[in-house]
């Protein structure tokens, strides 16, 4: 259960990075006036989901550097 929570968690916060990254060049999926038109009501659900993936993520990293053995 662990590993598809961390796996899905990875996914969403790659593809957010990838977002943010493009916005500076003009591409940025979420100020779409479509995407804000069908999905404008969870925009801020969508928001609190991306940070709690991203927690997950760095929960993840910490996890995996603490239980290497040397």
């Amino acid at each position: 259960m662990y590993w598809l929570l961390s796996k899905v968690a990875h996914l969403v916060v790659a593809l957010s990075a990838i977002n943010v990254a493009l916005t500076p060049s003009g591409y940025n999926v979420c100020a779409n006036q479509s995407f804000i038109g069908a999905c404008g009501q969870y925009m801020m659900i969508g928001s609190y989901v991306i940070g709690a993936c991203g927690l997950i993520c760095l929960f993840h990293i910490f996890y995996k550097f603490s239980s290497c053995k040397e």
